[in-house]
C-alpha cells in the first residue's frame, strides 16, 4: 500500500454503505469526468482517485469537484502564462 488511495477502503469500515440514489450516481459520475479530464494529473492518479469515489460523502464529492475546478483552472493559468 503506496498511498492514501490505494489504501483507502480501510479508513472507512462503512464503505459501500454510501447511498446510491440518481443524484448521488450523477455527482459521482461528474466528478469522475471532471477528474479524467484533469490535465494536472498523471493517468496513474486518476486511477487511483476513481477507485475511491465511491467512498466519500456527497459533501465530501461536491468539495472534491469545486477542488478539481479550481485546481484545472490554475494549471491552465499557468501553463497560458509561458
Amino acid at each position: 500500500m503506496d498511498d492514501f488511495f490505494s489504501s483507502a477502503s480501510l479508513f472507512w469500515s462503512d464503505s459501500g454503505k454510501a447511498g446510491t440514489g440518481e443524484k448521488r450516481t450523477s455527482q459521482m459520475r461528474d466528478l469522475e469526468k471532471l477528474l479524467m479530464s484533469s490535465p494536472f494529473l498523471s493517468e496513474g492518479e486518476k486511477a487511483k482517485m476513481a477507485k475511491v469515489i465511491p467512498l466519500f460523502s456527497d459533501a465530501v464529492l461536491a468539495d472534491m469537484q469545486e477542488t478539481l475546478i479550481r485546481q484545472n483552472l490554475r494549471f491552465l493559468q499557468k501553463k497560458s502564462a509561458k
